[in-house]
């Protein structure tokens, strides 16, 4: 652990993940309905080393839910339970750092399903895009991931909608491309000036 604290943000493996979910509280029942997770290392994005996959979360899903991020009960009907896509999302992460949009909601889920089905507790270092976010534009108010993307010019892949997991995966990656660069501006060069800042846990 003490060692990769002190490793520069350029040299070491990223996961940079989102899911997608029934809801905001897994202990009142939400599930998770897409997961997926992209390789980078230090600012550079792999664009082979992804896993993503569906979820059937063994329950009918709100309409509000598929307005919002366009999965429906038919688009999960044979996907794999969480207890097989879990293992797998935590096999492929590995002992990279992870990354997220608001990384705590994310880890909420994924702890508390990895608590359910007592699997091995996720002790990853982990960095929030947003709250890099809130270090490198304080004078901006409040800004989600179309703000960021709109603000540091990025453009989803073509063929991807937003609100579905591998997209908005996608969209963290290349914020956080952009945030290493803009961190090393500030003097922020290894994994512990980023948590000593508040911009991730270890």
């Amino acid at each position: 652990m003490i060692k990769i604290l002190d490793k520069p943000l350029t040299e070491i493996e990223f996961t940079v993940f989102d899911i997608e979910t029934t809801g905001l509280h897994p202990k009142e029942g939400d599930e998770i309905l897409e997961i997926s997770g992209i390789k980078m290392t230090g600012n550079k994005i792999n664009s082979t080393a992804k896993l993503t996959s569906l979820v059937n979360p063994n329950k009918p899903i709100p309409f509000k839910v598929t307005l919002k991020n366009n999965i429906d009960s038919k688009m999960v009907k044979d996907a794999p339970p969480i207890e097989e896509v879990l293992p797998k999302f935590l096999k492929f992460i590995g002992d990279s750092v992870l990354v997220a949009q608001n990384i705590a909601f994310d880890l909420s889920f994924i702890r508390y399903k990895i608590e359910e089905l007592e699997l091995e507790k996720l002790e990853n270092c982990n960095l929030d895009t947003y709250q890099m976010s809130k270090f490198l534009f304080p004078d901006k108010k409040y800004l989600n991931l179309d703000a960021l993307a709109s603000e540091l010019n990025i453009q989803p892949d073509k063929g991807m909608k937003r609100h579905r997991s591998l997209a908005d995966a996608l969209i963290a990656a290349k914020i956080f491309s952009k945030f290493v660069k803009m961190l090393a501006k500030r003097k922020v060069i290894t994994l512990r000036d980023a948590t000593q800042l508040g911009l991730g846990n270890f």
